[in-house]
């Protein structure tokens, strides 16, 4: 949790297991604002565990914060948690880093830390994430700033998906993202291989759309050559943050892909810089 969190923590005024149960006991946490916040709701959460409603009794169902930085809390049913958790704690993982947000589950109730920005986010991907449950979500994206929409040929949808949502589960926790379909995706064959097209929403800051959605990309290549890359040029871009692309002969990219891509790896590590091939 310290390391987690980087933070410093020990308990003040240690009794030991001598003195009578039922009391508490001080636990200092050292560190800046958001690691002090981030492990106090993580030990919130494991002593909520151990004692059910100890930190969550009587607390209203919806509580938003009026200040720049602080803590929204929305209450869940069981349903609800259980989804809003996701496979070993996937979804949270997912919503905090693609957010921004500090997210933690005490009980039944969700806990939303950072500045007004994330948690507004944070808000919104978690009704959204609900709303699939429904159907399709969809949203004017071309007005956000933390949105990338890909368009995925409807044959690639489940290619892309992988079974039982694998593959965008793990492009999602690779970068850090949030990423769903706001068009319904449950056409009959026939409709997937109508050459129509879905809209894939991803979520999370620049660096990390732009990552998974190249991964995206690279995938639906991989399903139909030449879809991204048909009429595309080298180029190099002008802007201080921007994409550059080289084109390679088969030869040159098996050696700049390298055995099971380290190679592309080592480069994108060197460089500090996103490099995907498509």
């Amino acid at each position: 949790m310290e390391e987690e969190w980087c933070t410093l923590m020990f308990f003040a005024e240690y009794k030991g297991r001598s003195e009578e149960r039922g009391g508490t006991e001080k636990l200092a946490i050292f560190g800046d604002r958001r690691g002090q916040r981030g492990a106090e709701l993580k030990v919130m959460s494991a002593v909520e565990q151990k004692i059910p409603s100890y930190f969550t009794k009587g607390m209203s169902a919806d509580e938003t914060c009026d200040k720049e930085w602080g803590t929204d809390t929305i209450r869940l049913k069981d349903d609800e948690l259980s989804y809003a958790l996701g496979r070993q704690g996937m979804t949270r993982r997912k919503l905090a880093a693609s957010s921004g947000c500090i997210i933690e589950y005490v009980g039944h109730v969700v806990h939303m830390a950072g500045t007004a920005t994330q948690r507004t986010r944070a808000r919104q991907y978690l009704k959204w994430l609900f709303m699939q449950l429904e159907g399709p979500v969809n949203f004017d994206h071309t007005k956000r700033t933390d949105c990338t929409v890909v368009h995925v040929p409807q044959a690639c949808v489940g290619y892309v998906m992988g079974a039982r949502r694998a593959t965008l589960g793990q492009i999602e926790e690779e970068w850090g993202t949030l990423m769903f379909f706001m068009d319904s995706h449950k056409h009959d064959k026939r409709d997937r291989n109508s050459g129509g097209t879905e809209k894939l929403a991803i979520f999370g800051n620049k660096r990390s759309r732009r990552g998974a959605e190249l991964k995206i990309m690279s995938a639906v290549e991989a399903k139909e050559p030449g879809y991204f890359t048909r009429n595309v040029e080298e180029k190099t871009s002008s802007q201080d943050w921007g994409s550059d692309s080289i084109i390679l002969g088969d030869q040159d990219l098996a050696y700049a892909l390298g055995k099971e891509g380290t190679t592309r790896r080592k480069l994108a590590k060197a460089s500090g810089c996103i490099m995907e091939y498509v």
